[in-house]
């Protein structure tokens, strides 16, 4: 990542819906601090929650409203009452699972076909999609969820703060318009070289810089070599910031070579200082290039740090190519260590602590620029672009100003000669001693062209955060291009973000849709509840104040222990005859044995909400008791047994409960008045 000064908060906007640009056009987001978009992620993790528990008993309800039949098994009975109850979906998972395995054995086995329907087995697999898909949902999202608000570290400037110095009206005690700028692009060149010693493997992936052989002779016994430095980055708008045209590109190509050549001669003045004396461009350039010869002189001074001096060369206005020269003034330099570089070639010169000292006559670096711009397919020069009869897009009044103006000239010019002294990177490891010296051999030409080009790619990058930066370090005492006459400032002047680690960019369609969505889901909820009176559908009729079947049968669904006896294997019935005296066959003192039967729910609604209701119990076939003694009743589950008479008196003279072989086993004893009495056997729940 890169290192950078976060700005003010005073110089841009919170809660406020922007575009946040990217390499595919921009996405919509809303600008708020870091520390609340933390709670309100944690607040939306909870309303994703949310969503999928409502989610999960609205599409429980329809999948119940399409799958049951008007009359239910035993067996869909217990689905439906285990999945309707079910705390969550992944309970409800679970459930629904163990009971599909009991559905397809109960069919592998061709057992109660009624019971072991493929009507059933649909509602089986039905309940158990809608449920493992919700459950499979709800972790999903809330694994994904946080990552996906959070889009980014941007916020919309605040365009009041937009500050561009105007360098056709240069304010009183200024020195003109080359003075404003170089005061402007030093504090963005300052950020740039900082970030540069802070992260500079990081930022280094982002340039191409590469060092080709150019040539190389021998001089005074030793071998001298040049050569050529080619470099380039792209930046797009989204890195500019600019929120409508994220697509935009800017190419930056460059190549340099060494001018050995525009070295003339030493000039020693009055004082005894000495210097190298150039002629920048006196080689012959085609004369459509426009360039002239620029005089220059670098000082040999011992006692001062290293430094280098940008110069731009002449150009026309439609040229793509933009010629500049860099001289560096680290001649005379004292070192510990001994270099063959160009620009820090030494001598033996025994002086103090170093032996070395940096040789006079360094080759200054010639240099072009190409910068191309790129559109939807569309290229061509910055010109063009934002002149141009056929240009692919149309700028605002600010952004047209400030690309314009920061790509009229290179940005390692506009850099380097705002930032002479900490452009070299030998300047930045000065060693102590009574004369300012360097380690040499550890410098070079191409080690600080990568220091220039990183800072340039970076001050590329950052000219809109630096305008939005500028308007808090210069003031409005300062003459600002970006402002109208009567105040206002200009069109577009707030389509730019800028970056900052204490702001997070929220992703506008998450923050709006989570919600709505829960709010939805809340709402369609409450018409089960409020419209289930109001209009309700009984019969195939429209009766409002009444409660539909459908609802009657979901609100049902909610008394479980009235659904305790469907949830239990088929019960049998012995009846016995205890008497040791009745000869016979053991066969024959089983005078009567049969099975449950679970009858459903036939007709009526509500259809459980009458407990009373026979057809909702377990029951017995009536039982010809004729002078027996006993009754037993084998079930997984407790029931109340009950003996009558046929004259309705209760017959039982002691009714318990015991284990036996894990089962529980009621056995009742008829009363004496009942040995010769007609007795019904009917179990029903406790």
């Amino acid at each position: 990542m890169d290192v950078f000064t976060d700005p003010d908060p005073v110089t841009y906007r919170e809660w406020v819906k922007f575009t946040l640009p990217d390499n595919a056009g921009g996405r919509t987001a809303i600008a708020v601090s870091s520390t609340t978009a933390g709670r309100i992620t944690a607040l939306y993790t909870i309303f994703i929650i949310w969503i999928f528990i409502v989610a999960w008993h609205i599409a429980i309800s329809i999948v119940l409203l399409v799958f049951t039949p008007p009359i239910m098994t035993r067996t869909s009975y217990i689905a439906v009452v285990a999945a309707w109850n079910a705390n969550d979906p992944f309970q409800a998972t679970l459930l629904m699972l163990r009971h599909t395995g009991h559905i397809l054995k109960g069919m592998c086995r061709r057992q109660y076909k009624a019971e072991f329907s493929c009507r059933n087995l649909l509602l089986d697999i039905a309940i158990l999609v809608v449920a493992s898909g919700t459950f499979a949902g709800s972790i999903t999202a809330g694994y994904l969820f946080p990552d996906r608000l959070t889009i980014g570290s941007s916020a919309p400037v605040n365009p009041n703060l937009m500050h561009y110095p105007d360098l056709l009206r240069p304010q009183n005690g200024t020195k003109g318009p080359e003075f404003l700028k170089l005061n402007y692009a030093s504090m963005g060149a300052l950020r740039a070289f900082g970030a540069i010693e802070a992260s500079e493997v990081t930022i280094l992936q982002n340039i191409n810089l590469q060092q080709h052989q150019d040539q190389s002779w021998t001089e005074n016994g030793r071998e001298a070599q040049r050569y050529r430095i080619d470099y380039g980055y792209n930046v797009t708008g989204a890195q500019m910031g600019l929120q409508m045209f994220g697509k935009l590109t800017v190419h930056v190509q460059g190549t340099c070579s060494f001018a050995d050549d525009w070295w003339v001669n030493q000039l020693t003045d009055n004082s005894g200082k000495k210097y190298d004396n150039y002629t920048l461009w006196k080689d012959n350039q085609p004369a459509a290039d426009g360039n002239k010869a620029i005089p220059a002189v670098a000082e040999i001074d011992p006692s001062t740090a290293p430094l280098a001096y940008f110069a731009r060369s002449g150009k026309l206005a439609n040229a793509t190519k933009i010629y500049y020269s860099i001289l560096p003034v680290v001649a005379g330099k004292s070192s510990i260590t001994e270099s063959f570089d160009p620009w820090y070639e030494t001598i033996p010169h025994q002086m103090n602590d170093f032996s070395y000292q940096v040789a006079s006559k360094r080759p200054p670096l010639k240099c072009y620029q190409t910068d191309e711009w790129s559109y939807n397919g569309w290229k061509g020069s910055t010109s063009e672009l934002l002149y141009g009869d056929q240009a692919p897009v149309k700028f605002p009044e600010a952004i047209k100003i400030i690309l314009g103006t920061e790509f009229s000239v290179p940005m390692i010019v506009n850099i380097g000669m705002a930032l002479q002294a900490g452009a070299l990177k030998s300047s930045t490891r000065i060693l102590p001693g009574r004369q300012t010296g360097i380690d040499a051999q550890s410098s070079s030409a191409i080690k600080d062209m990568k220091r220039i080009v990183l800072a340039a790619y970076l001050a590329t990058r950052n000219i809109f955060r630096d305008a939005a930066m500028a308007g808090l370090e210069l003031g409005k005492e300062r003459s600002n291009v970006l402002e109208r006459a009567d105040g206002k400032m200009l069109d577009g002047v707030g389509d730019v973000v800028i970056v900052s680690s204490v702001v997070s960019s929220l992703r506008f369609g998450y923050f709006v849709a989570i919600p709505a969505i829960l709010a939805s889901l809340l709402f369609v909820t409450g018409l089960f509840k409020i419209g289930k009176k109001a209009f309700g559908i009984y019969d195939g009729k429209f009766n409002p104040g009444t409660y539909s079947r459908f609802l009657q049968f979901l609100m049902g669904l909610h008394a479980t222990q009235l659904y305790r006896m469907v949830d239990q294997i088929l019960a049998q019935v012995e009846i016995q005859d205890d008497d040791t005296q009745t000869s016979g066959s053991p066969e024959e003192h089983i005078r009567h044995q049969k099975q449950a039967h679970w009858f459903g729910q036939i007709s009526a609604l509500p259809r459980i909400a009458a407990v009373e209701d026979p057809q909702n119990k377990v029951k017995f076939e009536d039982l010809v008791l004729p002078q027996l003694r006993a009754v037993t009743v084998r079930n997984s589950n407790q029931h109340r047994l009950t003996l009558r008479a046929s004259d309705g008196t209760n017959s039982i003279e002691k009714c318990e409960w015991r284990k036996l072989d894990s089962q529980e086993i009621a056995t009742a004893q008829p009363g004496s008045g009942g040995e010769n009495k007609n007795l019904q056997a009917q179990s029903s729940p406790v």
